[in-house]
């Protein structure tokens, strides 16, 4: 991490920082919302970030020119279990859908397609989703709409 890394965050005033290893999350909503227990998914940190968000708090991405090294990889059988959690945690298929492209361009690798397969058969089996994940599904359904909705209006 770089030195100025902790700085940067807090000047952020959000509740949850960035995903990944080096996520920073407070403590209060930490412990109110997930009883101080890490959540043991493939994804933690986007069930945290989900949770979060379903709570209304804030969340920010790490402040801008901040660089950070990650390791890439996992197996096929991670990025499956990505996917089936993807879906509990509430991301709809369209967001899914992306955030597979991005993974797989940034990793450079074709692994992340099964994060898609794992979603994609978690959907047809009928995957029991979190109650937050239905949450924020609808919010997420909501703005896609709300989006598209404003673009045709706009045309006319």
């Amino acid at each position: 991490m770089p030195l100025n890394y902790l700085e940067s965050c807090l000047k952020l005033r959000a509740d949850l920082v960035g995903l990944g290893p080096f996520m920073l999350v407070k403590m209060e909503p930490f412990l109110k919302l997930l009883g101080g227990r890490w959540p043991e998914v493939p994804t933690d940190d986007a069930y945290i970030m989900m949770r979060f968000k379903a709570a209304g708090l804030r969340i920010a991405p790490w402040p801008e020119g901040l660089v950070l090294k990650r390791k890439a990889g996992g197996s096929w059988r991670y990025y499956y279990y990505r996917g089936i959690y993807d879906l509990k945690i509430g991301f709809d298929p369209i967001e899914e859908f992306f955030s597979v492209i991005s993974l797989m361009m940034h990793r450079r690798t074709l692994l992340p397609i099964f994060t898609l397969i794992g979603y994609l058969i978690a959907m047809t089996k009928g995957e029991q989703v979190y109650y937050f994940g239905k949450i924020n599904l609808v919010k997420s359904m909501d703005r896609r709409l709300s989006k598209l909705l404003s673009i045709r209006a706009s045309i006319r």
